[in-house]
């Protein structure tokens, strides 16, 4: 799993001047700065109610209507539409942006490579990759047999451990420290809203047909 959440410079933005959850990240009066924002409608929407207040655990189903509405108020503040995953961190260390939507693992490793970059793990977005196997495979055992090894829970940890995206099996959390469990979101975290692939279902192109037509680029 992948958290989005909010990034921010530590030197422009230091200990508490800058937002951490989607209600400060849209309250412009008390946290002023340019705002980046991603160009497609899944992640953003949910934001979006998050910000206009709603808990995470009843961003589902997801109110359309509402969620457009609060990135209308959003958008005069919002510099950045981003579409290349890369500009939310190069942004901020550039000082073209003060807050985007970006990603823990994006920011852990701007980090290491000696960037002052900060990022909130009070209310994350979190999103599952996924894998599979063509139903007609040739070589469906040994597929099979390669997506077990990629699930067994000590090798989890190591993935975890060289790129901060949480485990999703059970028994991976035991082989981690507690230096790295400290870099990845808590999908258990009541604050945290986990992506629900049901509600989008085939809503997608409907949405981001609306979404650019909406959307100040």
């Amino acid at each position: 799993t992948y958290a989005g959440g909010i990034g921010y410079s530590e030197e422009r933005n230091p200990g508490d001047k800058h937002p951490s959850n989607w209600v400060e990240f849209w309250d412009v009066k008390k946290f002023p700065g340019r705002r980046g924002l991603r160009t497609r409608p899944g992640e953003t929407l949910e934001i979006a109610l998050m910000g206009d207040g709603v808990p995470a655990d009843k961003v589902y189903p997801v109110d359309v209507d509402r969620a457009f509405k609060a990135l209308d108020r959003l958008k005069p503040f919002v510099s950045h539409w981003i579409a290349e995953t890369p500009k939310t961190v190069t942004l901020i260390q550039g000082n073209e942006c003060d807050f985007t939507y970006t990603y823990n693992g994006r920011v852990y490793f701007a980090v290491r490579e000696g960037a002052k970059l900060g990022f909130s793990f009070k209310q994350n977005y979190i999103a599952p990759n996924w894998i599979s196997v063509v139903s007609k495979a040739r070589n469906k055992e040994a597929a099979f047999k390669f997506m077990n090894s990629l699930l067994n829970p000590e090798r989890q940890a190591n993935f975890a451990k060289l790129m901060t995206y949480s485990p999703v099996v059970k028994g991976a959390d035991k082989f981690l420290t507690a230096d790295v469990k400290k870099l990845l979101t808590d999908p258990t975290d009541p604050n945290n809203c986990f992506e629900n692939l049901d509600w989008w279902g085939d809503k997608n192109e409907e949405l981001t047909k609306r979404f650019k037509e909406c959307q100040i680029v």
